[in-house]
């Protein structure tokens, strides 16, 4: 646990931009931290993820002469805002719905970014059954 305590310290100091949460709280662990592939109107963009369990945060790396840094575009609270819940349709599969903020000159993208939440999810999933074996 101190170990873990020095990660999310360490992650702390390297986060900028707006709006920045405190990562140290007593109820909060770091569950996994990545680059993942973004789905993008133009483009697919490579992004950093860090999983809390109350926290998904995502933004880009930049490299600065201090080391690496991660400019935080999106904090997103796991809870309550976060629900799965039953959606019934022909297939009766289960959709994740999330706040959406609207942007000027923007029109949201729930549909990538589900997915991607998704896809992090799994490769979670996918770490702990490799570390389980």
């Amino acid at each position: 646990q101190r170990q873990s305590l020095e990660k999310i310290s360490a992650l702390q100091k390297r986060l900028i931009g707006k709006n920045i949460p405190i990562l140290l709280e007593s109820h909060r662990l770091l569950l996994k931290e990545g680059d993942l592939a973004k789905i993008c109107r133009k483009e697919t963009k490579v992004r950093y993820f860090i999983l809390m369990n109350d926290l998904l945060l995502y933004g880009n790396e930049i490299t600065a002469p201090s080391g690496t840094l991660y400019n935080i575009h999106r904090v997103i609270s796991l809870f309550p805002s976060v629900k799965i819940a039953d959606v019934p349709d022909k297939n009766s599969k289960t959709t994740l719905h999330f706040p959406q903020k609207h942007h000027q000159n923007k029109t949201p993208s729930l549909c990538s970014f589900a997915l991607l939440l998704f896809l992090f999810f799994v490769m979670l999933l996918l770490s702990l059954l490799i570390r389980n074996h």
